[in-house]
């Protein structure tokens, strides 16, 4: 143990990380100054780490990671990874460094990713950012550290532990799904390419799905009386879409006076001035009426009561489509990030880095271990993950007598406006109309009975996996039924 001591490498007495004492012997200079990650595969694994540090340091070797880019999988698959390690003073024996919370100090570690050989840092917020290797970055994500002890009697050390945060991995991961603006030019024209007379344009995509269908249910839908509500809100969708497609459009609606002659945007205004609300506003003016309100995000239908969309003939949508289909956007773009975000890959490895600061320290107050072995995070479907057994036990006696023994202990609350909508709901929706909701001001509470909740899930899943089978010819690896007796 003297000669791992000595491998350290230090003549003066300095604070460093090293691995956790539980793993000296053996060591060499280079693995003697890294963290060590440890892999439980139960969820008694706190009771595990601190019992076997206790009692047998020598058997958490068992649990170490001992190759790059070994695959950790999450909490949720059954597996937690612990990083471990020292924080001593340099010298012979590594004497303990003893910890001072009461003077500001604290100790924990950080998570980061290597990309193309270099460090990031992940900053709330920002993303991924290059890393300090001397120190964590400004807002960098601390995770905390608890101590271990580690031995008994004249041999007992302390270790600090902490939780590697695996289940945080596509929180990690899907901040780096972005493309860029090139990619994004390239996505869009061979989208136009393969749309033939459909949307042509991520825009008239959005245009048809939302807006000509909102425009299309004042056409077919029955009368309602939120219809006023509903087309107000139509208008600040419209905008919202203007701001993400077509700002030269916001551009000429807050403007003073109308476009003219020669300005790009003339054309947009002739044709949206051609259509009217039923108070005899053309759409032009309804944007210019709502704008000021989705400006400061204030839009609310009582002041805006000539906003009423019921009148409008099924042509509109088609004819609002057909115009912007026809036009030509800027391109898509998207919030600047600190790192280019194709250059992540969900590839990159990880590594852990503890963490110790002394606040009053001048010389030296943030203290870096090195990194602990690159590490992969597994995502929550993945092939190889281990499976937690999980087992739901049906209702066995489903017969009329036998249903009506299990209690309805879950209430769902609904609103006057809610229970009217439901009660819309019957077997004519099949043959797209609406029944009349019964007109009384008042909500429901409703009570519903879990096991009956439960089968009616494992029905529909039943069918609509049957269903589906033609497309995903998923059955043979749907499910295994093995027989019971009861």
């Amino acid at each position: 143990m003297i000669a791992a001591h000595a491998l350290v490498g230090q003549t003066q007495f300095v604070t460093q990380w090293v691995s956790p004492s539980s793993s000296w012997h053996g060591q060499n200079q280079n693995t003697m100054k890294r963290p060590s990650v440890l892999v439980f595969h139960d969820d008694e694994f706190m009771t595990t780490l601190i019992e076997t540090a206790r009692n047998n340091p020598d058997d958490l070797e068992q649990y170490r990671v001992k190759t790059a880019g070994q695959k950790l999988f999450q909490p949720t698959h059954g597996d937690f990874a612990v990083v471990t390690a020292s924080l001593v003073c340099s010298g012979i024996t590594l004497p303990e460094r003893q910890t001072h919370p009461e003077k500001g100090e604290r100790v924990a570690f950080v998570v980061r990713r290597l990309v193309g050989g270099e460090e990031y840092a992940w900053v709330k917020g920002q993303g991924w950012l290059t890393a300090d290797l001397q120190k964590p970055n400004p807002q960098e994500e601390l995770q905390g550290l608890f101590p271990v002890m580690c031995g008994s009697g004249d041999q007992q050390r302390k270790i600090w532990a902490g939780l590697v945060p695996t289940s945080s991995r596509d929180t990690y991961v899907s901040d780096s799904a972005r493309p860029s603006a090139a990619d994004l030019a390239q996505e869009v024209a061979r989208y136009a390419s393969t749309r033939g007379a459909g949307p042509k344009h991520p825009a008239t995509q959005q245009f048809k799905e939302q807006l000509q269908e909102a425009l299309n249910g004042f056409q077919f839908l029955p009368a309602d009386p939120t219809d006023q509500e509903a087309s107000t809100f139509f208008f600040s969708d419209f905008l919202d879409w203007f701001s993400r497609y077509l700002p030269a459009a916001l551009s000429a609606i807050d403007a003073p006076s109308n476009p003219t002659t020669g300005n790009p945007m003339t054309p947009l205004f002739d044709r949206l001035s051609i259509y009217k609300t039923a108070g005899n506003v053309t759409y032009w003016d309804a944007l210019r009426q709502v704008r000021p309100y989705h400006k400061l995000g204030t839009v609310d239908p009582a002041n805006h009561p000539s906003l009423n969309l019921r009148t409008t003939s099924v042509s509109v949508g088609q004819d609002l489509f057909n115009f912007f289909n026809g036009l030509q956007y800027p391109p898509l773009t998207l919030p600047n990030v600190p790192l280019r975000e194709s250059r992540l890959s969900a590839s990159d490895p990880f590594v852990v880095r503890m963490y110790y600061h002394r606040p009053y320290c001048r010389f030296r107050p943030h203290l870096l271990s090195e990194p602990s072995l690159p590490f992969l995070i597994a995502p929550y479907f993945d092939p190889d993950a281990p499976g937690r057994p999980i087992r739901i036990v049906m209702p066995s006696d489903v017969s009329i007598r036998g249903l009506r023994k299990y209690r309805r202990n879950v209430s769902i609350e609904m609103s006057t406006e809610l229970r009217k909508k439901i009660q819309q709901i019957t077997p004519k929706v099949l043959d797209g109309k609406l029944e009349q909701a019964v007109d009384f001001n008042l909500g429901l509470i409703c009570s519903f009975s879990i096991p009956i909740i439960t089968l009616v899930a494992l029905i529909l899943l039943l069918v609509f996996v049957v269903v589906l089978n033609i497309v995903f010819w998923w059955l043979p690896f749907f499910r295994i039924c093995f027989p019971v007796k009861r």
